[in-house]
């Protein structure tokens, strides 16, 4: 049997690498169909909503027959409130709306970062329903953090299906899931995007490179949980020192005897 031209077997290999994203892709975008779907079309609402019927006075008349997860119920008795308070007061043309005075000595909104409602992917959510929005706002957390890992990946010379894969599995995490409704994942989807501008800080050393790491801390902090925020911090400046000591480590000039290692870069470059 004859061989397929090169030709033919050169346009197969490139086909291959197309493939791979598409299959890559598939992930997230089944993901979001299967799970938000319904409610990002404001047919359903994408939180424990039907905890309230187990709460006087709506017991009385409450058709659930059973509620399978009462672990969540701090987001409907907490976060989603002051959530739909904010959007009311902002729609009222209340902006900003600092400060809720209508839940026992007051609960802050905007005054503060606690609240969550200045984060820019909360900011992005104000356009849809009050129905709609909690779904909206995790489509917007898993565009983020794929996004992140995607161009964090490119920096380390992965491909985008790699970025794409190791994005769905942190979204699908156990952390981005169980917080679901706190501010807790709009802060943690920025994760990604810090590591992604640390690397190209590190990778780069100009002046350019660094304008995105302030612009993604400040959103990370703004998401409403500082305390992850500075975690990730931490994190990212050890992994700022790793990947300098790794970068920096090149063989001398000519053969270097025995393995010796070579000298080091200079740090900066302009």
């Amino acid at each position: 049997m004859s061989r397929p031209p090169a030709r033919a077997r050169h346009a197969v290999g490139r086909r291959r690498p197309a493939l791979g994203q598409v299959v890559a892709w598939l992930a997230p975008v089944l993901l979001v169909l299967v799970m938000l779907g319904p409610s990002l079309l404001g047919a359903r609402l994408f939180a424990a909503g039907n905890l309230i019927d187990y709460q006087g006075p709506w017991e009385e008349s409450s058709t659930a027959e059973h509620v399978t997860n009462t672990c969540v119920s701090d987001t409907v008795d907490g976060a989603l409130p002051t959530a739909l308070v904010y959007r009311d007061r902002i729609a009222a043309g209340d902006v900003p709306a600092l400060w809720d005075n209508t839940a026992a000595a007051g609960v802050m909104l905007a005054s503060a970062p606690p609240g969550g409602v200045n984060s820019p992917i909360f900011i992005a959510s104000l356009p849809f329903g009050d129905v709609a929005f909690p779904a909206w706002i995790k489509l917007f957390e898993i565009g983020v953090a794929v996004a992140g890992t995607v161009l964090w990946a490119r920096r380390l010379g992965l491909s985008t299906p790699a970025g794409l894969v190791g994005g769905l599995l942190y979204v699908t995490g156990s952390f981005m899931v169980l917080w679901t409704n706190w501010p807790q994942t709009r802060t943690a989807a920025f994760f990604p995007l810090v590591f992604w501008a640390v690397e190209r800080l590190v990778q780069d050393r100009t002046v350019r490179s660094a304008l995105p790491l302030p612009l993604v801390v400040a959103a990370m902090i703004l998401g409403g949980f500082p305390a992850i925020a500075v975690h990730t911090l931490y994190f990212a400046a050890a992994y700022a020192v790793v990947r300098l000591v790794v970068l920096n480590r090149r063989p001398a000039d000519g053969a270097v005897a025995g393995g010796r290692a070579g000298r080091w870069r200079r740090w900066g470059r302009a």
